[in-house]
């Protein structure tokens, strides 16, 4: 069984190209936090309110979570209503990447209290604005 415990941060991005340039920029940037990538809404969900496959992981709630908006299953607004509407998780820090400019998207987030939306390719200086935001020690 995979090691779940103890995530820091927490990337839901369905696309593999994308996931990859942010886990680079994350190292690039010298993040030693632990992080664990899903695939999709559904999947990010399931690891935050330990459901699923992740029913038998610890407590422990990610600090931050980097979220796709638009991702198969459950997008990433849905995430981000649901992480917002649970008095547990309210409180976690979301940056969003995205490679949406849309400014429905933007307002969206911002009135679910998103931490930054950044556009992708996520470069690495932006990722860590959005860490320092979060208060996450890197």
């Amino acid at each position: 069984m995979e090691d779940w415990n103890a995530v820091d941060i927490l990337v839901a991005e369905d696309d593999d190209y994308h996931a990859e340039l942010t886990l680079r920029a994350l190292r690039k940037v010298q993040v030693i936090n632990k992080v664990l990538r899903v695939q999709d809404g559904a999947q990010a969900l399931d690891f935050v309110f330990r459901q699923g496959q992740f029913a038998d992981r610890d407590d422990a709630l990610p600090k931050l979570i980097l979220l796709d908006l638009h991702m198969p299953k459950i997008d990433g607004l849905e995430v981000l209503r649901q992480l917002r509407e649970s008095p547990a998780t309210q409180h976690i820090p979301v940056g969003i990447l995205t490679s949406s400019s849309n400014h429905t998207d933007f307002f969206a987030s911002q009135d679910l209290l998103v931490l930054d939306f950044v556009l992708k390719p996520v470069s690495s200086e932006a990722l860590m604005d959005l860490i320092k935001q979060s208060g996450l020690k890197s």
